[in-house]
C-alpha cells in the first residue's frame, strides 16, 4: 500500500506542485541540556517523548491565497509553509497556562521538517508544560533533531511570558543551524549551535501532543493537558529572498483529531502573520 501511495504521490506532484502538501507528520522526542551546557541526562521527573510519523491523507484546498489546505493529525496542530528552500523559521508566542494530571504535557515549537519525504528529518525549538507525579507543573526550553531524542534545558519560562523562538542555516549551508529562544518578559535566553542535515522544506508552527516514550505508531500518546490559547504573532519563514509572513504563503493547517474528537485547532490567520491554537475544552 505504501508503494501505491507513494505512486499516486509523485504522479500528483507532477500534475500540480502544491499535491505534496498532503504529509506524514512527525511528533516530539526527548536528551537534555543545560542553559549553556549539555546535561548527562535527562531530568528523571520529565518523561521522554519520542518521534513516530502519522500516516496521512491528501489535503483539502481552500480559499484563495492567502490561504492554506486542511488535514488532521493526533499530534500537531497549527500551521505548516509546503515551500521548499527554508533558511529560517520564527514566531513569537505567549506561554499559556495550563492544567491537567500527572504526566500531561503540551509541546510548542516553531521547526524545520517532519513532513512527507522529510519525516524522519526535523530540527526544531520551542518551550513545553509537564506536570509530573505529584502534581507540580513545569514549563522549559527545549530543542531537537529529529532521530535524537529533545534536549531539555535548564531554562525556565511561566505562564503568561512572551517567548521569541528563532532558528537559521548560516548561508549557503543546509546543516549549520543556528537556534535560539527568548523570554522576553524575563529577559532570558538560551541559545545553541547545531549540525543537522536539512532538505530545507516544511516550515512548522505547531502545538503537538507526542507518543508516550515509543515510535510506534501504536503507541499510546501522553496525556494532554488543557491549555488557553496560544497566540502566534510574527509567524515568518525565511527564504532566500528574505523573510514572508506565513500569510503570503501556501500553508497546511493542521487541526488534533484524537479517537474522533477535535482536541485543538488552529484559527484562521490573520494577515500577515499571527494565528492562535484553540483547545476546545478550555
Amino acid at each position: 500500500m505504501k508503494y501505491l501511495l507513494l505512486s499516486a504521490f509523485l504522479c500528483l506532484m507532477l500534475l500540480c506542485p502544491c499535491s505534496y502538501l498532503y504529509a506524514l507528520i512527525l511528533p516530539l522526542s526527548s536528551p537534555p541540556v543545560a542553559k549553556h551546557a549539555p546535561l548527562t541526562s535527562s531530568p528523571t521527573s520529565t518523561p521522554t517523548p519520542t518521534s513516530t510519523p502519522m500516516p496521512t491523507v491528501l489535503p483539502m484546498p481552500s480559499g484563495n491565497l492567502p490561504g492554506w489546505y486542511k488535514r488532521e493529525s493526533p499530534l500537531w496542530s497549527g500551521y505548516t509553509a509546503s515551500k521548499r528552500g527554508v533558511v529560517g523559521v520564527r514566531a513569537q508566542w505567549i506561554e499559556p497556562e495550563v492544567s491537567g494530571g500527572p504526566g500531561s504535557n503540551v509541546y510548542i515549537w516553531i521547526g524545520v521538517g517532519g513532513l512527507a519525504q522529510t519525516q524522519n528529518e526535523l530540527v526544531q525549538i520551542g518551550t513545553l508544560a509537564y506536570t509530573d507525579s505529584s502534581g507540580n507543573t513545569s514549563h522549559r526550553v527545549w530543542y531537537e533533531t529529529v532521530p535524537q531524542l529533545s534536549q531539555l534545558t535548564e531554562m525556565l519560562v511561566s505562564p503568561g511570558d512572551t517567548i521569541f523562538a528563532v532558528m537559521e542555516l548560516d548561508p549557503g549551508s543546509n546543516q549549520h543551524w543556528n537556534l535560539s529562544l527568548r523570554d522576553v518578559t524575563q529577559n532570558t535566553t538560551f541559545a545553541t549551535r547545531i549540525d543537522y542535515p536539512s532538505s530545507q522544506i516544511f516550515a512548522d508552527f505547531i502545538v503537538e501532543d507526542p507518543h508516550l516514550n515509543s515510535t510506534e505508531l501504536s503507541a499510546p500518546l501522553y496525556p494532554f493537558q488543557r491549555f488557553t490559547s496560544v497566540s502566534f504573532t510574527g509567524a515568518q519563514v525565511h527564504y532566500a529572498d528574505g523573510w514572508h509572513s506565513i500569510g503570503a504563503l501556501p500553508m497546511l493547517q493542521i487541526s488534533m483529531l484524537q479517537k474522533g474528537k477535535m482536541v485543538a485547532y488552529p484559527k484562521d490567520i490573520a494577515l500577515p502573520d499571527s494565528f492562535s491554537v484553540i483547545h476546545t475544552s478550555s
